[in-house]
């Protein structure tokens, strides 16, 4: 989880683009917002798989979602927000952010 948090909030940044003096050896970038929700969506999806049922596959759910959002795959984005409120049961912030990023997908429809 903690490597798909990492994706998730990476910077971007173009491969002719260099990197500012006081950035630390080995931080992850990526040339596109696309190309990081990617990486993140692998991840956050390698967590729902292997610990399905936890409450870390349920935040992963919402990654997983948001990663979609990002990749303007709308209607997979507000299924994966569904499924992680019904995943995260009485978990108050997993069920409010399911529920914002729910109204997210719907104002990215139009509705």
């Amino acid at each position: 989880m903690t490597k798909a948090v990492a994706i998730a909030n990476a910077n971007i940044r173009a491969a002719d683009q260099e990197a500012p003096e006081d950035e630390p050896e080995g931080t992850v970038t990526f040339p596109t917002i696309q190309a990081r929700a990617e990486s993140a969506l692998r991840e956050f999806q390698a967590v729902t798989s292997h610990h399905a049922g936890t409450v870390a596959a349920s935040w992963a759910r919402l990654g997983e979602a948001h990663a979609l959002l990002e990749l303007n795959r709308i209607s997979d984005a507000r299924t994966a927000f569904e499924k992680a409120r019904r995943e995260g049961g009485d978990d108050p912030m997993i069920s409010a952010r399911a529920l914002e990023g729910m109204g997210f997908a719907l104002e990215a429809e139009n509705k």
